[in-house]
């Protein structure tokens, strides 16, 4: 072959190889955002779940059990798909990056696509099945006598079907990212490597959380605490070598989340408190739920979703990052624990007492009248460089999280549901004046915490200060405008 005909071959071959790696990269990818989305809706199916459970067991012997004012009505008729609506419930649902994953593993080998599309396609049904239960769950309350010692069985037979789905779920989850990570090496980046380990060693504690493996929880603690350390000094060491703005605010994010899980676990491994509200579901489930749901996973916002804003920022060829799946556990109340053991010695139970008044009661299908939005009070006319322009929403989800504001004691808003598109307020600025913002968490929603994104500046300005705030319910957070 002529000296210029094969390097033109070497060429056009070098350029297909990187159009099929870069094809290939995004196949993956698109995987990875299928599940993480999953997790977040599975999230969102865990609190409605929980609510349900918790209702039950109020009926029965628990009447302190806290529930959260939610029923299907306020819901997609599919947590994992497209609202009937077209709220923002997602910016794209499991169910529709589905569809997005099998048209993108064309980029794929044939057998590689074969193999994680079946795979998705399984998950797929378990999040259909997970989303029917509520249905069904609804059906059958509706159509049984809870005063009757079986049918209050059958409600707990659907809690626990939930159960092995989330199970199965977390088994098809785990199974799908490790064959994707073992297709698909990606950048030798050492700033990629780092992120790597310690999103590799939580993983580890997490799952060995879920086994209830405390031993192997307690020997990752130091690893963990060195791989931190190490994402910590290779971050400043190659801080020059990457250009993006924001790249000091997330490596310093992701330090001090990670750093935090240490500590979560080291009071898992002594003492273990847990809550009194949370004891019934034991040290293992508690510790893995928390870490997940305040460290880890994207309703943190937790240390995945910055790890891959900072690899992405930094222009890195890498398959992204993916979160894990929270437990689900079902609580059984003590008289229904004391029923059982009565069953088993086969001992004659005393005639069921008189009903309970306070029935659980689920959802009717009724229409449903949209609520007016609160507005604020009017000001009088006042120059423009006077006002200040004061902006809230969610930014995790539409879950319910309700708040209130107020403005030099005065109230903005009261018991407002937070919106995920931004709702703006307009206040006077006085210049002699205190100028305090409080901003109240009223409820944590569907899912804790309450996840408030609150911005403010000056009319005309076009810098604005921003605030985002992961709050529990009860917490006031005060800002001097002032300042």
């Amino acid at each position: 072959m002529k000296p210029f005909l094969f390097c033109l071959v070497m060429i056009i071959g070098s350029f297909q190889l990187r159009a099929q790696s870069s094809d290939e990269l995004e196949a993956y990818n698109t995987y990875i955002k299928f599940l993480n989305e999953c997790t977040h809706g599975l999230a969102i199916a865990k609190a409605l779940l929980d609510n349900n459970n918790k209702e039950l067991n109020r009926y029965i012997d628990l009447p302190q059990a806290t529930t959260v004012a939610i029923t299907n009505d306020d819901l997609p008729s599919n947590y994992f798909d497209k609202p009937d609506d077209n709220s923002e419930f997602y910016e794209i649902s499991p169910i529709e990056l589905s569809e997005i994953c099998y048209t993108n593993s064309s980029g794929l080998s044939s057998s590689v696509a074969s193999s994680l599309n079946n795979q998705t396609k399984q998950i797929v049904s378990i999040l259909n099945q997970i989303n029917q239960i509520r249905f069904d769950l609804e059906t059958y309350v509706n159509s049984h006598d809870l005063n009757e010692k079986e049918s209050i069985y059958g409600v707990y037979e659907y809690l626990e079907k939930a159960v092995k789905l989330f199970n199965n779920y977390a088994d098809a989850h785990k199974k799908l990212a490790n064959e994707i990570n073992s297709k698909y090496k990606g950048d030798t980046d050492p700033l990629y490597a780092a992120c790597v380990d310690v999103h590799a060693v939580t993983k580890s504690i997490l799952r060995n959380m879920r086994r209830e493996n405390e031993s192997n929880v307690n020997n990752n603690v130091s690893k963990l605490a060195s791989t931190i350390t190490k994402l910590s000094q290779v971050a400043a060491s190659n801080r020059s070598s990457y250009s993006m703005s924001n790249y000091d605010y997330l490596t310093k994010s992701i330090d001090e989340k990670a750093t935090k899980i240490v500590t979560l676990v080291q009071d898992y491994s002594s003492p273990g408190h847990v809550p009194v509200e949370e004891e019934l579901y034991g040290k293992h489930y508690y510790y893995h739920n928390q870490l997940l749901n305040r460290y880890f996973n994207y309703t943190g916002p937790g240390f995945v979703r910055d790890m891959n804003k900072l690899l992405t920022g930094i222009g890195l060829s890498y398959v992204l990052l993916d979160e894990e799946p929270l437990l689900f556990k079902v609580i059984y109340p003590v008289k229904i624990v004391e029923a059982q053991a009565l069953n088993e010695t086969k001992t004659i139970a005393e005639k069921p007492k008189e009903p309970v008044p306070n029935r659980l009661e689920f959802s009717e299908p009724t229409e449903r009248k949209p609520e007016p939005k609160p507005t604020p009070a009017k000001s009088p006319p006042i120059k423009s460089r006077d006002m200040i322009i004061v902006e809230i929403y969610d930014h995790f989800m539409m879950d319910r999280d309700s708040i209130s504001l107020m403005y030099n004691g005065n109230p903005i808003v009261l018991n407002h549901m937070l919106q995920m598109d931004s709702e703006k307020f307009y206040v006077e600025y006085d210049p002699n004046g205190p100028n305090v913002l409080s901003l109240k968490a009223e409820n944590v929603g569907l899912m804790a915490p309450n996840t408030v994104t609150l911005t403010y500046r000056k009319e005309g300005e076009r810098k604005k200060k921003k605030l985002i705030n992961q709050m529990v319910a009860g917490e006031v957070i005060e800002i001097d405008l002032n300042q």
